[in-house]
């Protein structure tokens, strides 16, 4: 039986309509689908968003949304019926930061696509656990950096793979899953 491996995506919300980054990160949420993977993420616009429609439109089956809020309810009220996308949620009461940890812990492997400091957060959570972690070069913000933090941080980064091809990437971050 072939195992279902759970892929978070992480990435910048403040994506404009009409990045390169949101086309590419469509790409990678449809080689998810197409490897029968469960899609973890934020909950939330840009890269997030992005993701989930490629994987959703290319018959995707499990998607699982981390929330930075308490409850349904207060997930609601401040950021509308995005979480209504999701097959399931976690919900919790730490805000943005505290969402990283389960869901960063929950996957076989990560996969960075731009972003900003919670992205950052996220990948130093991904490295210090040692889980397979792809880059999508090129997808600015923090990513065109992290190569040199991660190296000056004296990190292992056997784990971790960069790549500019979406394709590429996601079938090199599932060859590195155990």
């Amino acid at each position: 039986m072939r195992k279902s491996y759970q892929i978070a995506v992480i990435g910048s919300v403040a994506e404009d309509d009409k990045s390169a980054s949101l086309r590419q990160a469509e790409i990678v949420g449809q080689e998810i689908a197409k490897i029968g993977g469960v899609l973890l993420t934020g909950i939330g616009e840009g890269v997030l968003s992005a993701v989930l429609k490629g994987f959703r439109d290319h018959g995707g089956q499990v998607a699982m949304g981390f929330s930075p809020m308490d409850s349904y309810k207060t997930h609601l009220e401040k950021f509308g019926d995005e979480v209504d996308k999701y097959d399931a949620v976690c919900f919790n009461s730490g805000g943005y930061f505290v969402r990283s940890l389960p869901l960063i812990f929950s996957a076989d492997a990560v996969i960075a696509i731009s972003g900003r400091i919670g992205t950052l957060e996220e990948i130093a959570i991904a490295v210090g656990h040692h889980k397979p972690l792809g880059i999508l070069s090129g997808s600015k913000g923090i990513i065109d950096h992290v190569e040199a933090i991660i190296d000056h941080a004296g990190y292992d980064s056997t784990n971790n793979i960069y790549d500019s091809d979406p394709v590429d990437l996601v079938q090199r971050v599932v060859g590195k899953i155990n």
